[in-house]
């Protein structure tokens, strides 16, 4: 929670500006910190606005196995919201990842998987989601990835979006890969939260479908019951995103289901 709430304080983060570049070395120094060496990945992409220039933080954590686990958060915030800061959708997801990047450092190499931690620019759409809309960063990773995939086959790509709702459900898009919702479901039984993690009704289009696209193994962790009753989503996309609506309890829910993820046989 604690970086959450530094995460967020730094304020507005629209795709593509000086503000996500700031937001970009915030997350750099933060990894840094923790004795990772990570980078920033730049690229520039058409958009509705004519050609911006996009961010990716991206860190690799070396260790057992030869394929890759992909962990991945946006960290930009909805444009065209006067005082939307986002503190849900994207700091739960940077703040969750960031946690997790301290924790993996502990486990010995030998014991953990080989994971690579990215955090997305450009995950908002400034007009509507399209080829040139919305989901840069993740297109930008994907198509790396697929170039590379015959040197690093990757194992699975797990993206955290929406997760500290102090009333968690964590909803399973239908488009997420069916092998790995049931290993989230296995994850959830060892960790006894199995009664937070549902089935969505339909499809979700966020940062895992372009790597869907390229043929890899993806699942959304996303929670769309933001709202002040269960089955009501009003929060998102609004000034009500607050810390206020967040719990401690929530991230920590989340990280340890990834985390058990990751380590089971």
């Amino acid at each position: 929670m604690e970086e959450v709430q530094a995460f967020v304080a730094l304020g507005s983060k629209k795709a593509g500006t000086a503000e996500t570049e700031r937001a970009a070395r915030w997350i750099q120094a933060r990894l840094i910190s923790l004795g990772l060496s990570a980078r920033i990945d730049s690229f520039t992409n058409d958009t509705p606005l004519g050609p911006l220039v996009f961010r990716n933080v991206l860190v690799s954590l070396p260790g057992a196995t030869p394929d890759l686990f992909v962990l991945g958060a946006h960290y930009d915030t909805k444009s065209g919201i006067e005082g939307f800061v986002g503190a849900n959708d994207s700091g739960s997801g940077v703040g969750v990842l960031i946690e997790l990047a301290r924790v993996l450092t502990v486990i010995p190499s030998d014991r953990r998987p080989t994971v690579l931690l990215a955090f997305f620019d450009g995950e908002e759409c400034r007009v509507e989601y399209g080829p040139n809309d919305g989901l840069h960063g993740s297109r930008q990773l994907a198509a790396q990835l697929r170039a590379d995939a015959e040197q690093v086959p990757v194992r699975a790509v797990v993206i955290a979006d929406m997760v500290g709702d102090r009333d968690l459900t964590l909803t399973l898009p239908r488009n997420s890969s069916p092998l790995l919702m049931q290993a989230i479901f296995a994850a959830a039984e060892r960790q006894g939260i199995r009664s937070y993690i549902h089935l969505a009704e339909g499809a979700v289009l966020d940062d895992h479908v372009p790597f869907l696209d390229a043929g890899f193994p993806a699942i959304d962790l996303i929670d769309f019951h933001y709202g002040s009753e269960p089955d009501l989503n009003e929060y998102w996309h609004t000034t009500q995103d607050t810390l206020d609506k967040l719990s401690a309890d929530s991230l920590e829910l989340t990280g340890r289901l990834i985390l058990t993820f990751l380590l089971q046989p």
